[in-house]
């Protein structure tokens, strides 16, 4: 990712949850919706690197990817946290563990 201590983010209905995950998670500082309705998002940076350091869409509207409550144990071993879709609404797979339930993978960020 390129140094850019600010995005600006076309609006989506599910960006919000998705960005406050990222802030809960000390990914980015913080976030802001502008007059035009986009998203505005100031981006979080350790000893000069990125906190992201990759983000990956999982899955595709015609090619969902779902993940069992066993599966999630399988996760554990990633040094990033995966953003998943569940009857809870959007929670990281950390908080899918802890409410025994399972999802459509969304995301990666390490």
């Amino acid at each position: 990712m390129a140094n850019h201590k600010k995005v600006v983010l076309k609006p989506r209905s599910d960006y919000p949850h998705i960005l406050n995950i990222l802030w809960e998670e000390n990914f980015i500082s913080g976030f802001s919706l502008t007059k035009q309705g986009k998203f505005k998002v100031v981006l979080n940076y350790f000893r000069g690197a990125p906190a992201i350091k990759k983000l990956l869409l999982i899955s595709k509207v015609n090619q969902p990817c779902f993940i069992s409550f066993y599966d999630l144990v399988y996760l554990k071993d990633h040094t990033g946290i995966f953003i998943l879709s569940t009857n809870k609404g959007l929670i990281t797979n950390q908080r899918a563990q802890h409410l025994g339930i399972g999802g459509k993978l969304i995301a990666y960020i390490e």
